[in-house]
C-alpha cells in the first residue's frame, strides 16, 4: 500500500505544532467526529466541522496529583475549568454543499472561489510531506523555498514518476 489509510503526522513549526491525524473507513474520529479541525490550546480546544463549531475547555489540574500538567491557581480545586465553554454552535451541516456550489458558480463567472488552488496546494503539500515521510520510515526537513526535502529518497518520491510514453510537458 503506498498511502497508509490511517496516518498521524506532526508539523514542527517555530512556536507551535500541527498534527495531523488522518483515517478512512474507520467510523468516528476524535472527539467522536467523522471530519473536523480540533485546535488545541492551554485554556480549551476548538473544534470545528462542516456542521458547526464548539469550545471545549480544559479543566485545571491538582499539582500534587498531576506534577507534569499546567497547574490551577487554587490547589483546592483542581477540576475548575480554565475557560468557558461554548456550546456548539450549527453551520446548517451544508459547507460541502456550499464549497462545491461555490465551485461551479466561479466556473461561471470566472471568479476566485473562496478556497483557490494556492490554499489548496497548501493543504495537499502537508498531506504529501506526511505520506513521503511514512514510506521512508523517518522525520523529514522540508525546505519551502526549494521544495525540496533533506533526504534523497524523498526527493525522489516527491517528484512524479511516469510510464512511457506518458509525460508532462515541459514548461
Amino acid at each position: 500500500m503506498e498511502t497508509p489509510d490511517t496516518l498521524m503526522v506532526t508539523y514542527k513549526y517555530p512556536g507551535f505544532n500541527i498534527i495531523w491525524d488522518h483515517a478512512c473507513g474507520i467510523g468516528n474520529g476524535l472527539f467522536g467526529l467523522r471530519e473536523g479541525l480540533a485546535f488545541f490550546g492551554e485554556n480549551g480546544t476548538l473544534i470545528l466541522t462542516r456542521h458547526g463549531w464548539e469550545v471545549m475547555p480544559e479543566q485545571a489540574v491538582n499539582s500534587r496529583n498531576f506534577p507534569y500538567c499546567y497547574p490551577c491557581n487554587d490547589e483546592k480545586k483542581p477540576n475548575t475549568l480554565r475557560m468557558e465553554a461554548v456550546e456548539k454552535k450549527t453551520g446548517g451541516g451544508k459547507g460541502l454543499y456550499l464549497h462545491a456550489g461555490n465551485m461551479l458558480e466561479c466556473m461561471r463567472s470566472r471568479q476566485l472561489p473562496n478556497a483557490d488552488i494556492a490554499i489548496g496546494a497548501k493543504v495537499a503539500k502537508l498531506s504529501h510531506i506526511g505520506n513521503i515521510s511514512c514510506r521512508v520510515g523517518s522525520a523529514l526537513n522540508w525546505d519551502n523555498e526549494t521544495g525540496t526535502f533533506d533526504h534523497l529518497e524523498a526527493n525522489r518520491l516527491a517528484k512524479a514518476s511516469y510510464r512511457e510514453p506518458w509525460k508532462l510537458p515541459k514548461l
